[in-house]
């Protein structure tokens, strides 16, 4: 296993399911508070829940366990990107002709 850490499809793998999980969030973020509306409920993460924006019955909070579960869902986003990239390379790379 410490044999993925070391090789570049991993690496490259890891930085894509980065950039891919960023643009997925920050695409479903919503564009930010409607500055007419003083009594707007507006939730934001993804896939989990992890803030509440406030109106007049409640305040503003953010909730741990949604933000737990998205940090959770992302880091297995992340590594299996890197894991498939990872196989992918190594198939690639084995139907290569050998010109020894």
């Amino acid at each position: 296993m410490s044999g993925y850490y070391s090789n570049k499809a991993f690496k490259l793998g890891i930085l894509c399911g980065i950039l891919t999980y960023t643009g997925i969030y920050a695409y479903n973020s919503p564009p930010g508070r409607n500055r007419l509306c003083f009594d707007c409920y507006e939730i934001s993460g993804f896939p989990f829940i992890s803030y509440e924006s406030g109106t007049i019955l409640h305040l503003d909070r953010a909730l741990r366990l949604g933000q737990i579960g998205n940090i959770l869902v992302a880091a297995l986003f992340i590594f299996t990107v890197g894991l498939i990239s990872n196989f992918v390379w190594s198939k690639i790379s084995s139907r290569r002709p050998n010109l020894n």
